[in-house]
């Protein structure tokens, strides 16, 4: 808080200007349909963490929140996915929704992580995200090949532009701090979905050099030189760095040691959370239009052909409606102005009228004009 009695500087008043990679960058909201349990509410609050810094962190919706509501407020903020979770008697579902004019992907969690869990799982659990939150994640599609199917190319395009696209002639090396793979097991028919953060660390070096090196000074009081400390290391953590993990860094990337044209140790740390997912409905609308896919339901092309007409009658018919409707409003809109014309007509006319009476009694009256006194 400033001094009282000092003068204060306005820190606040400016707009960050956004550059245009932001300022074109995928945009989502994270939430829920109808009520869910707690875990799916944490699991949410997870789900946002993973699409940051381009999310709303602290959306607040509520259970009767509709999706109508949602809809038209996503083109002023520009947002350009929806990622909508609701539960049911039969499981979870996930619907991932793309704005304004769909496909509609929809996904049973089979099973599902947080954040938490995995951090309590892991060896060395990352204690604060706030530093790798700066930038999105890179994404990675596993096994998406086409191989004559139309879903598998549907679902990567929908994981994919949910994320910025990478620009490998200006990306910086050390805005890549994590990666979010979907990975698709054609076996099972299921899609795994991990979040990772990136880690590098000099190749070569023994863990205690890795300890010297840090910002944190490892306790040394019980050794005479700083040699003997060194030296004591026996085991080295080069060992264990697979070959193909290895790369000369092209431009500096975060931590010490981790220099431009030096060898550095790539390793990937599961943060969380995790999801298994199997796909069970494609829709062309936001969650309307003709069924693309459906996993219990096989139609012929009859059938879908039917489908399509259907749909088409009924977008005619809705777009028939709301033309008319625009057409009755605007027409009350012109009858209602149309009548406060005419109401102040009458009213000047009313005025001008009664001041003509006022001078014919001041002359009936008084004997003189009122205009000569």
């Amino acid at each position: 808080m400033p001094v009282r009695g000092g003068r204060r500087k306005k820190r606040r008043t400016h707009v960050r200007e956004e550059s245009t990679e932001e300022a074109f960058a995928p945009r989502s909201l994270i939430m829920r349909r109808g009520v869910v349990a707690p875990p799916i509410v944490d699991l949410i609050g997870n789900l946002r963490v993973v699409m940051e810094p381009f999310t709303a962190r602290r959306l607040q919706e509520r259970s009767k929140t509709r999706l109508r509501d949602i809809l038209s407020v996503c083109g002023p903020l520009g947002v350009t996915h929806i990622v909508a979770l609701s539960q049911t008697d039969l499981g979870t579902n996930v619907r991932f929704l793309r704005i304004p004019r769909g496909p509609t992907l929809t996904f049973r969690v089979q099973q599902y992580t947080l954040l938490a869990d995995v951090a309590r799982m892991s060896r060395r659990p990352v204690t604060s995200l706030q530093n790798h939150l700066q930038h999105p994640p890179l994404v990675v599609l596993n096994n998406f090949s086409p191989n004559g199917d139309h879903v598998r190319p549907i679902m990567a395009a929908m994981f994919q532009n949910m994320f910025p696209t990478v620009n490998v002639a200006t990306i910086k090396l050390s805005d890549c701090r994590r990666v979010v793979l979907f990975s698709l097991d054609a076996e099972k028919d299921v899609i795994h979905f991990r979040h990772y953060l990136v880690n590098a660390s000099p190749s070569g070096l023994t863990r205690t050099v890795k300890k010297v090196i840090r910002a944190r000074i490892p306790d040394l009081h019980n050794f005479n030189d700083i040699s003997d400390y060194v030296l004591n290391g026996n085991a080295s953590e080069s060992e264990v760095d697979a070959e193909d993990s290895r790369v000369i860094l092209p431009q500096d990337f975060s931590g010490r040691g981790n220099r431009k044209s030096q060898q550095s140790a790539i390793r990937l740390q599961e943060i969380g959370p995790r999801m298994t997912m199997q796909l069970l409905k494609i829709e062309e609308g936001l969650c309307s239009g003709p069924v693309i896919y459906n996993r219990f339901v096989n139609k012929t092309p009859e059938e879908i052909a039917e489908m399509r007409r259907a749909y088409a009658e009924k977008q005619a018919t809705k777009a028939a409606r709301r033309a008319a409707q625009e057409a009755n409003v605007k027409r009350k809109a012109a009858k209602v102005a149309e009548a406060k014309a005419k109401k102040k007509q009458r009213q000047e006319a009313h005025s001008d009228s009664q001041g003509t009476d006022d001078e014919e009694w001041y002359r009936r009256e008084v004997g003189a004009d009122l205009d000569a006194m």
